[in-house]
């Protein structure tokens, strides 16, 4: 049997657009999250010196309250897509086998914007950390 020729018809333009679009959301996850994001945040109305806080890092999400904490190290970094938040916003979700118990939205600005919404279906985490549904404010240092 002989080997396929080689095609010598350059890829489409149509292929090419298809590949970059592929391509976005792995970058992105491959980039982490922005450190114009790194820090720790709270509730827009609470102070800095009480919970519950959310750490941000590149690779990792922390929640913090009152002796308990949640991480998470596996993390889905994407361009926010279905016109759900602002233009240049990314979403960020944890990657487990069953979903992801949050969505954060992160808009870059000044200041940068961070939002967080719980899955319906996680009320013990939503308890544990009542951060959301809320605009939520960087602490100093």
């Amino acid at each position: 049997m002989k080997p396929a020729a080689a095609s010598s018809r350059a890829p489409s333009k149509r292929s090419v657009a298809a590949l970059a679009l592929l391509a976005v959301p792995a970058l992105a996850a491959a980039a982490g999250i922005p450190a114009s994001f790194h820090g720790t945040w709270v509730r827009d109305e609470k102070a800095c010196s009480s919970g519950p806080l959310l750490m941000i890092h590149a690779e990792r999400l922390r929640f913090v309250n009152d002796g308990h904490s949640q991480r998470y190290t596996k993390l889905l970094v994407e361009p926010s897509s279905g016109g759900r938040a602002a233009p240049g916003t990314l979403e960020v979700l944890a990657d487990l086998p069953d979903g992801s118990p949050f969505l954060l939205f992160l808009t870059p600005g000044s200041p940068p914007l961070v939002n967080l919404n719980w899955r319906p279906l996680e009320d013990q985490l939503a308890k544990r950390f009542p951060l959301a549904p809320s605009a939520l404010k960087r602490c100093p240092g």
